[in-house]
Protein backbone atom coordinates (compact mmCIF):
# COMPACT_ATOMS: atom_id res chain seq x y z
CA UNK A 1 0.00 0.00 0.00
CA UNK A 2 1.23 3.11 -0.81
CA UNK A 3 -0.22 7.07 -0.91
CA UNK A 4 -1.63 6.85 -4.00
CA UNK A 5 -2.64 3.64 -4.32
CA UNK A 6 -2.56 -0.18 -2.85
CA UNK A 7 -1.40 -3.31 -4.78
CA UNK A 8 -3.24 -6.72 -4.95
CA UNK A 9 -2.51 -9.95 -5.98
CA UNK A 10 -4.37 -11.28 -8.62
CA UNK A 11 -4.38 -14.77 -10.10
CA UNK A 12 -6.27 -15.65 -13.45
CA UNK A 13 -8.66 -18.76 -13.35
CA UNK A 14 -7.85 -21.37 -16.19
CA UNK A 15 -10.21 -24.18 -16.63
CA UNK A 16 -8.41 -27.49 -17.15
CA UNK A 17 -5.20 -26.22 -15.36
CA UNK A 18 -4.70 -27.16 -11.56
CA UNK A 19 -4.35 -23.83 -9.81
CA UNK A 20 -0.84 -23.81 -9.13
CA UNK A 21 -0.20 -23.14 -12.25
CA UNK A 22 -3.10 -20.35 -12.85
CA UNK A 23 -0.91 -17.28 -13.83
CA UNK A 24 -0.07 -14.75 -11.49
CA UNK A 25 -0.11 -10.93 -11.25
CA UNK A 26 -0.03 -7.66 -9.33
CA UNK A 27 -2.62 -4.91 -9.74
CA UNK A 28 -2.44 -1.96 -8.82
CA UNK A 29 -5.53 -0.28 -7.65
CA UNK A 30 -5.42 3.79 -7.59
CA UNK A 31 -8.92 4.87 -6.22
CA UNK A 32 -11.33 7.04 -7.36
CA UNK A 33 -11.15 9.15 -4.35
CA UNK A 34 -7.56 9.58 -4.62
CA UNK A 35 -7.39 10.09 -7.88
CA UNK A 36 -9.65 13.04 -7.70
CA UNK A 37 -8.64 14.25 -3.94
CA UNK A 38 -4.76 14.19 -5.12
CA UNK A 39 -5.23 15.41 -8.79
CA UNK A 40 -3.41 12.11 -9.95
CA UNK A 41 -5.23 11.45 -13.14
CA UNK A 42 -2.28 12.55 -15.02
CA UNK A 43 -0.03 10.55 -12.98
CA UNK A 44 -1.90 7.35 -13.86
CA UNK A 45 -2.43 8.48 -17.23
CA UNK A 46 1.47 8.71 -17.45
CA UNK A 47 2.24 5.61 -15.74
CA UNK A 48 0.03 3.48 -17.85
CA UNK A 49 1.30 5.03 -21.11
CA UNK A 50 5.16 4.87 -20.40
CA UNK A 51 4.76 1.40 -19.29
CA UNK A 52 3.71 0.64 -22.49
CA UNK A 53 6.20 2.25 -24.41
CA UNK A 54 9.20 0.00 -21.82
CA UNK A 55 10.17 -3.29 -23.21
CA UNK A 56 13.21 -4.59 -21.28
CA UNK A 57 13.84 -7.78 -18.55
CA UNK A 58 14.47 -5.24 -15.53
CA UNK A 59 11.66 -3.08 -15.94
CA UNK A 60 8.03 -5.07 -14.57
CA UNK A 61 5.70 -5.90 -17.67
CA UNK A 62 2.53 -4.12 -18.22
CA UNK A 63 -0.31 -6.49 -18.96
CA UNK A 64 -3.01 -4.54 -18.73
CA UNK A 65 -4.73 -1.22 -18.18
CA UNK A 66 -8.18 0.27 -17.76
CA UNK A 67 -10.83 2.30 -15.50
CA UNK A 68 -13.73 0.73 -13.97
CA UNK A 69 -15.89 2.84 -11.73
CA UNK A 70 -13.94 5.76 -11.57
CA UNK A 71 -10.48 4.09 -10.51
CA UNK A 72 -7.67 2.89 -12.23
CA UNK A 73 -6.06 -0.42 -12.29
CA UNK A 74 -2.91 -1.38 -13.79
CA UNK A 75 -2.32 -5.10 -14.03
CA UNK A 76 1.55 -5.78 -14.05
CA UNK A 77 3.58 -9.10 -14.01
CA UNK A 78 3.97 -10.25 -10.75
CA UNK A 79 7.22 -10.24 -8.78
CA UNK A 80 7.01 -13.05 -5.89
CA UNK A 81 10.01 -12.41 -3.84
CA UNK A 82 8.44 -8.98 -3.00
CA UNK A 83 10.35 -5.79 -3.09
CA UNK A 84 13.98 -4.55 -2.01
CA UNK A 85 12.76 -2.76 1.05
CA UNK A 86 11.27 -6.14 2.20
CA UNK A 87 14.24 -8.31 1.75
CA UNK A 88 17.08 -5.49 3.41
CA UNK A 89 13.94 -5.17 5.92
CA UNK A 90 14.31 -9.06 6.77
CA UNK A 91 18.20 -9.63 6.60
CA UNK A 92 19.13 -6.48 7.96
CA UNK A 93 22.07 -6.06 5.26
CA UNK A 94 23.07 -7.18 1.73
CA UNK A 95 26.73 -8.88 1.01
CA UNK A 96 28.91 -6.84 -1.46
CA UNK A 97 28.07 -9.24 -4.25
CA UNK A 98 24.03 -8.92 -3.85
CA UNK A 99 24.38 -5.12 -3.97
CA UNK A 100 26.67 -5.12 -7.12
CA UNK A 101 24.29 -7.64 -8.50
CA UNK A 102 21.08 -5.28 -7.51
CA UNK A 103 22.42 -2.22 -8.75
CA UNK A 104 23.88 -3.57 -11.83
CA UNK A 105 20.29 -4.70 -12.57
CA UNK A 106 18.75 -1.49 -11.53
CA UNK A 107 21.32 0.79 -13.68
CA UNK A 108 20.16 -1.37 -16.83
CA UNK A 109 16.82 -0.77 -16.42
CA UNK A 110 17.08 3.50 -15.60
CA UNK A 111 19.49 3.12 -18.52
CA UNK A 112 16.85 1.40 -21.19
CA UNK A 113 13.90 4.14 -19.61
CA UNK A 114 16.47 6.87 -20.52
CA UNK A 115 17.64 5.80 -23.93
CA UNK A 116 13.71 5.96 -24.34
CA UNK A 117 13.61 9.70 -23.74
CA UNK A 118 12.29 8.94 -20.30
CA UNK A 119 13.73 10.17 -16.72
CA UNK A 120 12.11 7.40 -14.02
CA UNK A 121 12.08 10.05 -10.82
CA UNK A 122 11.27 7.59 -8.12
CA UNK A 123 14.27 5.24 -7.32
CA UNK A 124 13.68 3.63 -4.02
CA UNK A 125 13.78 0.56 -2.68
CA UNK A 126 10.15 -0.19 -3.12
CA UNK A 127 10.28 0.19 -6.27
CA UNK A 128 12.64 -2.38 -6.90
CA UNK A 129 10.71 -5.52 -7.22
CA UNK A 130 12.62 -9.25 -6.98
CA UNK A 131 11.21 -12.21 -9.45
CA UNK A 132 10.69 -15.65 -7.92
CA UNK A 133 14.59 -16.22 -9.29
CA UNK A 134 15.88 -13.51 -7.65
CA UNK A 135 15.91 -10.64 -10.74
CA UNK A 136 14.95 -6.78 -10.13
CA UNK A 137 12.18 -5.14 -11.51
CA UNK A 138 11.48 -1.60 -11.91
CA UNK A 139 8.20 -0.38 -11.59
CA UNK A 140 5.86 2.54 -10.03
CA UNK A 141 6.24 4.65 -12.88
CA UNK A 142 3.80 7.35 -11.82
CA UNK A 143 6.38 9.96 -11.49
CA UNK A 144 8.26 9.10 -14.92
CA UNK A 145 8.84 11.91 -17.37
CA UNK A 146 9.92 12.78 -20.73
CA UNK A 147 13.52 14.24 -20.87
CA UNK A 148 13.51 17.85 -21.68
CA UNK A 149 14.81 17.63 -25.76
CA UNK A 150 13.42 13.85 -26.38
CA UNK A 151 11.48 13.68 -29.49
CA UNK A 152 8.86 11.48 -27.84
CA UNK A 153 5.67 11.69 -26.26
CA UNK A 154 4.02 9.20 -24.04
CA UNK A 155 2.39 7.87 -26.80
CA UNK A 156 5.83 6.90 -28.37
CA UNK A 157 5.39 9.44 -30.72
CA UNK A 158 7.60 11.55 -32.10
CA UNK A 159 6.54 15.26 -31.14
CA UNK A 160 8.65 17.19 -28.66
CA UNK A 161 10.25 20.44 -29.40
CA UNK A 162 13.98 20.45 -28.60
CA UNK A 163 12.96 23.96 -26.10
CA UNK A 164 10.08 21.50 -24.76
CA UNK A 165 10.74 20.56 -20.73
CA UNK A 166 9.24 17.69 -18.85
CA UNK A 167 6.01 16.89 -19.47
Amino acid sequence: KGTFSTVRYARHITSGVTQRDWPEYAVKVVYKEKLESMDYHKAVEREMSTLQLQAHPGICRLISSFAYKQSAYIVLEYCARGDLHGLVTRLGRLSVECSRFVVGQAAAALLSIHDNGFAFNDLKPENLLITALGHIKLCDFGACLIIAGSDKDFYGRASISQNQAFY
